[in-house]
């Protein structure tokens, strides 16, 4: 083959090559500037998508839980406020109930002592001396010691002298005046009542054995 006739042909050979290596190069680089960016932008975007996702995943679960102990928080605190009300209406109602309770034993004692007080006046002693015991017990459960001792000194001076034994049993006044000792010993702190319950005893026994006159 003629030299310049192979030369010729190898240099088309090789421009022809030049030109496909170029070709590809360029569509290489057509494909690495464009589509790559882009996957990696759809990669970077999924990822965001999904990182976005997890962190409100995350954001929910924090704000029920936090939701959640709030809620316990004021549970607590409303049950905690409700004993604390219940308490106090209680204690207020047992305050009220005490001091209704108070008038109330005031009251009727005040209208047996008056009871009583007639029945002496009109000199039937003996009479006198069931309402005056009653009269004593509710003054004392009413807190009113004072007309208490003022009943327990009129049945021990006025009334059980004049009492004979006929009419301690016939009004049986023994059952009165027990029920009056009995109240007397449960409230004898720092014996404070003992004098008067010796007192009584001794009124008793004598007029349970006084005869008729």
């Amino acid at each position: 083959m003629d030299p310049v006739e192979l030369l010729s042909t190898v240099n088309a050979f090789y421009d022809q090559a030049f030109n496909k290596l170029m070709t590809v190069t360029f569509g290489v680089l057509t494909f690495i500037g464009l589509f790559v960016p882009l996957g990696i932008g759809y990669v970077q975007v999924r990822s965001l998508r999904n990182e976005k996702e997890s962190m409100l995943r995350d954001l929910r679960a924090e704000i029920e839980k936090e939701r959640e102990a709030l809620r316990h928080s004021i549970e607590i605190g409303i049950k905690d406020e409700m004993a604390r009300v219940r308490a106090d209406l209680e204690a207020r109602v047992d305050h009220v109930s005490h001091e209704l309770r108070k008038s109330s034993a005031a009251a009727r004692a005040a209208t047996l002592h008056l009871q009583g007080q007639g029945f002496i006046r009109q000199d039937e002693c003996s009479r006198a001396i069931d309402d005056l015991t009653k009269a004593a017990c509710l003054y004392i459960d009413a807190g009113d010691e004072t007309n208490a001792q003022r009943c327990i000194k009129s049945v021990i001076e006025k009334c059980l002298p004049k009492t004979n034994a006929d009419d301690y049993k016939k009004f049986k006044l023994k059952k009165c005046c027990d029920l009056l000792t009995k109240k007397l010993l449960a409230c004898n702190e720092n014996g404070r009542y003992t004098n008067s319950m010796q007192a009584l005893e001794r009124a008793m026994e004598a007029a349970s054995g006084r005869h008729p006159e």
